[in-house]
């Protein structure tokens, strides 16, 4: 007979894993002489953020692909690379590639470096 399957691959980890998201812009394509403004969020699970405030600390980067600016740069980011929110100044990212227009790919990433245990000594 015919067979048919899919297929997923899952990490499992120890601990929380943050939620991230990233409002999409209103139109996919951007005028290079405006303002680029992503709107991110990242947030950790009640159950991961019982012990200690500073179990819920997130600390936020964000990247570009390709890699052609520097994110934390005051003149190429008014917010840096490390905020929730990113803003590009205009004109900051090129628009003139070989096929035309330029495709950026923006990713937040959130990191957690609670500790691993309920009590801990130093």
């Amino acid at each position: 007979g015919e067979t048919a399957n899919a297929r997923v691959a899952i990490t499992v980890v120890a601990g929380s894993l943050p939620a991230v998201s990233v409002v999409p812009p209103v139109t996919a394509k951007q005028s290079a002489s405006t303002a680029l403004r992503l709107v991110g969020s990242a947030s950790l699970d009640a159950a991961a953020t019982t012990t200690s405030p500073e179990d819920a600390v997130l600390e936020l980067a964000w990247s570009c692909d390709p890699a052609v600016v520097d994110l934390s740069d005051p003149l190429v980011s008014s917010t840096g690379a490390s905020a929730a929110n990113l803003v590009l100044r205009p004109g900051v990212l090129p628009s003139s590639c070989a096929l035309g227009a330029c495709t950026y790919t923006f990713t937040l990433t959130a990191t957690h470096q609670a500790q691993r245990c309920a009590s801990c000594l130093d």
